[in-house]
């Protein structure tokens, strides 16, 4: 959308030279230029020994290969007389190159059905297998109780010499206890049964050797007497009670 417009032309020889000017140019078969006539686009004329060709129509404009707009062309060299001048020595337009357009081809059937390669899922989550070392464990139980619930804090202690990797901590409950809200731990409870184990991938996975210590928590509901669990078993083993 400019309001300015800029041209350029450019004669391009392909392959050698140029063909210099023939020593005796061809004879013209085309009329002299006049300039009291209005020449159309494409009306041929010889002037000054050249074959011109008008680009546009137009009316006393000498024919001409200098300034930056002519209406005129050159096509070749011609001289008087009636021979058809020939493409001896010829200033030719840029060419006009047609591109080679090539095409993809579309891809026929055979016959064979594709296998598909399923993409493998990646688990970001570690498998921890649980070990337990010697010298056995120990649990405190605390518990801040009121009528009908209460809080217990469980801390688990490796007193062995060697480091526990995943650990699962299992007990029951002797009078009608039942967790509601663990913390720390993955807590499952099928009636009177708990099972407590390191959530995956979390922080608290290993129990270091010579009193390695992990603690996990939970809130609860109870009816009657809220008595303490009496069977901690760590990995397998049982467990002292503090």
């Amino acid at each position: 959308d400019s309001q300015e417009a800029f041209y350029s032309c450019s004669d391009v020889w392909f392959g050698t030279a140029p063909t210099p000017t023939p020593t005796a140019a061809p004879q013209c078969t085309v009329p002299a230029w006049g300039a009291s006539v209005v020449y159309q686009g494409g009306s041929q004329v010889n002037h000054n020994g050249r074959w011109w060709q008008a680009k546009w129509s137009n009316a006393g404009t000498e024919p001409s290969s200098a300034g930056g707009v002519n209406p005129w062309e050159i096509r070749g060299y011609c001289g008087s007389g009636s021979p058809e001048p020939t493409d001896t020595a010829t200033v030719t337009a840029t060419p006009t190159r047609t591109p080679t357009r090539t095409l993809t081809p579309t891809p026929t059937s055979t016959g064979v059905t594709p296998t598909f390669t399923p993409t493998p899922t990646r688990t970001n989550t570690p498998t921890m297998t649980p070990t337990q070392g010697s010298g056995g464990c120990a649990v405190t139980y605390t518990v801040n109780q009121w009528n009908t619930g209460f809080v217990a804090d469980v801390k688990i202690t490796n007193n062995g010499t060697t480091a526990i990797s995943g650990w699962t901590l299992t007990w029951s409950f002797a009078n009608g206890q039942q967790i509601t809200n663990p913390w720390n731990a993955t807590v499952v409870q099928t009636g009177a049964n708990v099972s407590a184990s390191n959530p995956a991938g979390h922080w608290n996975g290993t129990l270091g050797a010579n009193g390695g210590a992990v603690t996990f928590g939970f809130q609860a509901a109870h009816t009657g007497t809220n008595a303490r669990p009496t069977n901690f078993v760590l990995n397998g083993t049982a467990c002292t009670i503090n």
